[in-house]
């Protein structure tokens, strides 16, 4: 079982960190360095979370249904496909014409990436620990494995993000910065290498998944499978807005003259979120969903993010650099802490609710109005806001969605009352 928990907590891990080099990369690169249009960087996105949307039911069933690593490999392959797109866009061989159709082909190859990966390989490595299950003991382990897998691979994060800003700095002044999508491509590469060892390794199965309609229905009238739907779409929010848009917004804002302190923001930023705060929720996370109810743990991290990003919205750009940058780094860390726990605790909710022959189905359907949004949302950038939102704009956003969910879930657990402590271990 903790051989599972294992492989499951360090692809998982290799996997954020072939996701978050390249993010890096691409808003760095795409966003600000190379000149290209804001309104292709945002069409880019919508064009990949319309497709994840369209996708990820057809995908999750088919995956249950014939078996969900040969699906992973093919999404796999498609992002290695659309960052060479970009890739070539970038080296300027091209007309401006031929590079923004390799940039739409770029959103297309990616739009497919996450539909064939996102609940497939989750649902992969939990069939394996359910049928490695063999007491109570193990059982628990399984209910609360999106969070305590957090424990493994905890530090490959901090390694990515940081040689994302080594290689673009060591690009940018040597052979031009777009050649850092090379090693994005390469770390994506290892991580379809860690997936097929485990899949060698583990086996996969085919289950019989339900027809959609019933696992739709199942969502609708289970309470905690619906509650799981608003805690995702919460998480896909602040997961849109801020890690979508925020490198963005200050690579524009700041103005050229102060180039040190721009990227001492991003820097700090995403050491903060994706480096510190990866590392830190493997420590924080798992015991403290042993010691909170679920109440009490999804109030705490709400209004943890509500209060931080009303301090940044009145007091960014009006303080010092040095304090700017402190508070950027200590924002970035509780961000994702933040927005981590609230992702597992929607995972687990509704993991909890269906057979073993639904997990992928079940992980699309619920990922679905959060893709949806960040969709929208990046139309609605391209279409009427240059492509990016200001970084006022940003945190304004976080603290308003934080004080919406807050209530929502407040008011959802208004007749609950207090759970067990087993109660909420199991259910988290």
């Amino acid at each position: 079982m903790i051989a599972i928990l294992t492989r499951l907590g360090v692809y998982r891990a290799l996997n954020a960190s072939a996701v978050q080099f390249n993010s890096i990369v691409f808003r760095v690169v795409v966003g600000f360095l190379a000149g290209v249009p804001g309104q292709i960087v945002a069409l880019i996105t919508t064009i990949e979370f319309m497709l994840n949307f369209v996708l990820e039911i057809p995908t999750g069933y088919l995956a249950d249904k014939y078996g969900r690593i040969p699906f992973a490999i093919a999404g796999h392959v498609a992002v290695i496909m659309g960052l060479s797109c970009g890739y070539v866009a970038l080296l300027g061989v091209l007309g401006p014409e031929a590079s923004y159709a390799l940039f739409v082909f770029h959103g297309i190859f990616i739009g497919f990436t996450r539909p064939l990966t996102s609940g497939s390989v989750e649902a992969f490595y939990q069939d394996a620990l359910k049928r490695n299950s063999i007491d109570t003991a193990s059982d628990d382990i399984v209910s609360k494995s999106f969070t305590l897998s957090k424990a493994y691979g905890r530090h490959l994060t901090t390694i990515a993000v940081a040689l994302a800003f080594l290689s673009i700095y060591v690009f940018h002044n040597t052979i031009g910065a777009q050649h850092a999508f090379v090693l994005g491509i390469a770390l994506w590469g290892a991580t379809l290498w860690k997936l097929f060892r485990d899949y060698k390794t583990l086996g996969d199965t085919k289950q019989v998944p339900s027809k959609i309609k019933p696992i739709i229905m199942n969502l609708i009238q289970k309470k905690r499978a619906k509650n799981s739907i608003l805690y995702a779409l919460s998480a896909f929010m602040l997961l849109g807005i801020v890690m979508g848009y925020f490198i963005i917004a200050v690579g524009r804002e700041v103005p050229a003259t102060s180039p040190y302190f721009k990227w001492l923001i991003i820097i700090a930023f995403m050491m903060g979120s994706q480096g510190f705060g990866w590392i830190a929720k493997s420590y924080i996370l798992p015991p403290l969903i042993n010691k909170m109810t679920e109440k009490q743990y999804l109030t705490f991290f709400y209004g943890v993010l509500l209060v931080t990003s009303l301090v940044l919205s009145y007091g960014f750009g009006t303080m010092p650099e040095w304090a700017i940058v402190t508070l950027i780094l200590v924002y970035g860390f509780v961000f994702f802490i933040a927005f981590s726990a609230i992702q597992s605790v929607a995972q687990n909710m509704v993991m909890g609710e269906v057979e073993a022959a639904d997990f992928a189905t079940i992980l699309s359907v619920q990922n679905m109005p959060g893709l949806l949004f960040i969709g929208m949302y990046s139309l609605y950038l391209t279409l009427f806001r240059n492509g990016c939102p200001s970084t006022g704009e940003i945190f304004v956003s976080v603290a308003a969605i934080s004080f919406v969910f807050l209530v929502c879930h407040l008011r959802m657990h208004v007749n609950a009352g207090v759970l067990p402590a087993k109660e909420v271990t199991s259910a988290l």
